[in-house]
């Protein structure tokens, strides 16, 4: 939960680097008062060079001080200086989800409904407040000191308008909905297909659709069902076809 106290960076002290991007960078800290370990996450407001990062910016600090869900990442503090905002965070040793994934190549279906409920509370949770998160993937999933997971980065989260939360596409291509390239605009059904993507990935080791060339992955996402291997169950091949129905209306 945000705390009101009145803090500056100079309240804490800095331990390493643990996540570096173009526009802002992640600290682990120290507060010298408490001793709590948190995630500093620093941007530098010399990037914030147009409206829409401006606004990126503005939509995570108002999502990460409003919610209150087990499944999303607690804001301690939120604070600027003249060069940089930074928003602090719980501090997740567990890392990000991509990274487990990553060792362990996949994961048996047992594991990946326990982090896929998780992740489905959370989106729901959003939801009821009127956001899409957009950007689920892997990397935008922390895992705490107790093996849970906290959702984050809301950066291009939108909030919905008449049941549209943008028009043109935005995230990571691998987990876009078909609906993103209609250019007759998202909504809540978008998260719905991107959390298909996700099981599959946990499950498989890889998204539903892949290609180096962008044009050939679109065409895949607008045109081609997923290629189920032999030894998925039954019940999970029926809601992952579900979930990554190309049609959003018919959606699960």
């Amino acid at each position: 939960m945000l705390q009101q106290n009145h803090v500056s960076i100079k309240d804490f002290k800095p331990i390493s680097i643990i996540g570096d991007g173009s526009f802002s960078n992640v600290i682990l800290a120290k507060k010298l008062d408490t001793g709590e370990l948190t995630a500093i996450k620093i941007v530098k407001k010399e990037t914030l060079t147009t409206d829409h990062l401006k606004e990126q910016i503005q939509m995570e600090l108002e999502i990460f001080s409003t919610s209150d869900n087990p499944f999303i990442t607690p804001l301690y503090y939120a604070f600027q200086d003249s060069d940089n905002l930074y928003l602090s965070l719980k501090y997740c040793p567990g890392g990000e989800l991509f990274n487990l994934l990553g060792k362990q190549n996949f994961f048996t279906e047992e594991v990946a409904r326990f982090y896929a409920a998780q992740v489905l509370l959370a989106l729901e949770y959003l939801h009821t407040k009127n956001y899409v998160y957009i950007d689920l993937k892997p990397e935008n999933i922390l895992i705490d000191s107790n093996g849970y997971i906290k959702l984050t980065d809301f950066g291009l989260s939108r909030r919905l308008k008449n049941g549209i939360a943008g028009h043109n596409p935005s995230g990571t291509l691998e987990y876009m909905s078909p609906e993103m390239f209609s250019g007759n605009g998202y909504g809540i059904a978008t998260d719905w297909y991107a959390l298909g993507c996700l099981i599959f990935e946990m499950i498989t080791g890889n998204p539903p659709f892949r290609s180096q060339n962008q044009e050939k992955l679109i065409d895949k996402i607008l045109t081609q069902e997923p290629n189920f291997p032999t030894n998925m169950s039954k019940s999970l091949i029926d809601l992952l076809k579900k979930l990554l129905n190309k049609d959003p209306k018919s959606r699960l």
